[in-house]
Formats: structure tokens, sequence, C-alpha cells
């Protein structure tokens, strides 16, 4: 009879404890996204570096934002996404073929292509196929005239010190000319009688 008594003891202090974690602590603290429920997030990873010397802060578990809330990568609810500047609040991936825009995220392998009217989200295009923008080709492929397929984008190489203004051993036309004078005036001096001493 004292055995049941301290077990049914027990087991209503267990239950009364994690009534208290769950009603007493609503956003309780984290330094990662793995210590928070599943439709919550961590705020830790978006909070400013420490000074330094200084312990950083825990975060808190907060709940996943919907849409149309403002937000950063990582903080909406499963199915939507943080959209692209200039609004950054979650929306919803956007498929093959439905329209987007600046701030639209496309499925994953799509571009929001501008060659499209209205501009959807779609495939980038090869060589020989309509673009507006180079981001609507594959990458490396430059957009021209409306079509993809003009010389390949790259880099422009780094500057060459020994090519640059005053900096290689090729003379500018003005040190040119001012060295093509002094070089007739030498001529010139060389070139003049010697008077000899008698």
């Amino acid at each position: 009879m004292e055995n049941r008594r301290r077990i049914a003891i027990g087991v209503t202090l267990a239950l009364a404890g994690c009534g208290e974690v769950d009603e007493g602590d609503p956003t309780p603290s984290c330094y990662s996204r793995t210590e928070c429920q599943v439709d919550q997030y961590c705020t830790f990873a978006y909070a400013d570096e420490p000074a330094a010397g200084e312990e950083p802060e825990a975060g808190s578990c907060l709940p996943k934002l919907a849409e149309d809330e403002p937000c950063e990568d990582g903080q909406c609810v499963d199915g939507l996404v943080c959209g692209r500047d200039p609004e950054n609040v979650c929306v919803a991936i956007v498929n093959q073929g439905d329209p987007c825009d600046v701030a639209s995220v496309c499925a994953d392998g799509l571009v929001c292509h501008q060659g499209f009217d209205p501009a959807a989200c779609e495939p980038p295009s090869v060589e020989g196929e309509a673009c507006a923008v180079p981001e609507d080709c594959y990458a490396g492929i430059a957009c021209e005239k409306l079509l993809c397929g003009g010389p390949p984008i790259v880099e422009d190489p780094p500057a060459d010190p020994a090519t640059d203004e005053g900096g290689g051993c090729e003379p500018s036309e003005d040190e040119a000319h001012a060295g093509a004078a002094s070089m007739t005036l030498l001529l010139l001096f060389l070139a003049r009688p010697i008077r000899r001493r008698r």
C-alpha cells in the first residue's frame, strides 16, 4: 500500500514538473535550432557577434513565421521560405510555370525567367533560346540580342603592372616626344665644328 502511494506521488510530481516547463517557460533559451521544437526557430543564430572577451547570450525558441511576415532565412514555417530583397517576408516556393518577381524564390533548378511575359519560374535557357537578362541563361552563357548564345561571360584578367600607365617600360606619348627632342639636341651638339687651340 505504501509503495503504491509513493508511486502515485511520484507520477503526480512528474506531471506537475512537465506542466511547469511548458507553461512557465514558453520561450526556453537555446544555442541551436535543435534545442527547439520543430515548429520553432532559435534566435541565437541571428544575434550580433558579442564584443571581444564577452560570452554570447543564449537565444530564445520562438514560433516559426507565417506567410507575409518579415523574416530571415530559416525562420519560416515548413513549406515557406524567406523571400529575396526588397521584400524579406515568408513566401511560398514558386513552382515551374507560375508567375514570379524579383522577390520570388523558385523551386530548385528554376530561375525567375524574365524572357517570359509575364516572368515565370522556368529552367534557364540554353544557347539559341530567348532571354532578357544574363540570369535567364545557363551560367557562363551571355544574353545577346534577346537570345542566349553570345560569347562566354568571363571576368576581366587582372591588370598587368608592367602595362599600367607609368608603371612599365613603355614610355607615354609625351615621354617619347621629349626623348626625341633631347636626342635631336644631342646630335646637333655632337655635329658642331670643334675649335682647336693654336
